[in-house]
């Protein structure tokens, strides 16, 4: 982690202490200021609730959250440790107030995040491949039906023309699992000069 601050936290989860400023905020923002305050809106209820047990418990505890400072939000993780009292203040035994260490982890969630999107992508290239190969055999038994039936038709005009749209779709198509099976193999694609005029001629048809 970058930064690492400890902090005093009274029962109310006001701020009585803190041994190093960071992400861009003032003393007087941070010292009697509440915990949840210098959270942002959405992680601030998690925060309370931990807190709180804490000081209901006396167990040790942690939550994660995210403060708003300088350059944009911070991903914090918090640890924290109950201090019991030695008769003043609230009693002896119970918990007088917590040490709160919080540590940014804001670029190792944004590599664990980067992780999870490449696994993703591997995840969606290996479908890909899989759906490519299956396609393509398809495709091949498209092409050898639609040779054999141009033997048959002995030089149907119609029948020629409809054979020979079946044959260029089915091209087309191979074209494109050639194109995913690329994707899945992570190469890179070759770009080549496109016929526009004969692309829409032929969705025309």
């Amino acid at each position: 982690s970058d930064v690492c601050s400890s902090d005093l936290v009274d029962r109310e989860h006001r701020i009585e202490y803190i041994n190093k400023l960071a992400y861009g905020l003032e003393l007087d923002q941070v010292v009697g200021a509440r915990v949840e305050d210098l959270m942002t809106v959405e992680t601030r209820a998690e925060a309370s609730a931990e807190l709180d047990r804490v000081f209901e418990t006396g167990d040790h505890g942690s939550f994660e959250s995210a403060l708003d400072g300088l350059g944009g939000p911070h991903q914090l993780t918090a640890r924290l440790g109950p201090i019991l009292g030695e008769g003043g203040g609230h009693g002896e035994g119970v918990v007088d107030r917590v040490t709160l260490i919080a540590s940014d982890v804001t670029a190792q969630r944004k590599l664990e995040e980067h992780l999870r999107q490449s696994q993703k992508m591997q995840a969606i290239g290996t479908l890909a491949g899989g759906i490519a190969h299956d396609f393509n055999n398809l495709l091949t038994v498209i092409l050898g039906a639609a040779e054999l039936c141009e033997i048959d038709i002995d030089g149907n005009p119609a029948a020629l023309e409809s054979l020979t749209e079946i044959t260029d779709a089915a091209e087309r198509a191979a074209g494109l699992t050639r194109q995913l099976l690329a994707f899945s193999r992570k190469q890179v694609l070759q770009p080549k000069p496109v016929d526009l005029d004969g692309l829409v001629a032929d969705m025309t048809k």
